[in-house]
């Protein structure tokens, strides 16, 4: 078993792992967006082909709307560009909750090791440690 002091060690570094993955939470935001950019102008693209798609005769393609979503999805997944964007959308969701999951931990094993230490140092339970 830990005694007070080794606990009381770990709960000063909790901080600074909360705020290390604070930062990189930050930053793994950033990137969904930057995806989420990189998606929504790769679908305004293969939109457009869809609507200035003409046959041989210069006709339109595809002349009803059910027509034009469907030669959409089927473009976007042929598009390999946009196979990639949609699984990095994917793996960031997962690492954003990773990120969130590890600073609940902490926050939760910051509390558990305050409770620890006002038992073993014999502090009433009732005193607030900010």
């Amino acid at each position: 078993m830990k005694s007070p002091l080794d606990m009381a060690q770990e709960l000063s570094d909790i901080p600074k792992a909360v705020y290390d993955n604070q930062l990189e939470l930050i930053e793994t935001n950033d990137l969904v967006e930057s995806n989420e950019k990189a998606i929504t102008e790769l679908e305004i693209e293969i939109k457009s082909q869809v609507l200035n798609a003409v046959d041989d005769a210069g006709k339109k393609t595809y002349t009803n709307d059910e027509a034009r979503k469907m030669a959409f999805i089927s473009d976007c997944n042929d598009s390999a560009d946009y196979c990639k964007l949609i699984a990095l959308r994917s793996d960031l969701s997962k690492q954003i909750q990773i990120k969130r999951s590890k600073i609940e931990m902490l926050s939760n094993q910051q509390r558990n090791l305050r409770l620890f230490i006002q038992y073993f140092s014999g502090i009433d339970s009732n005193t607030s440690f900010s």
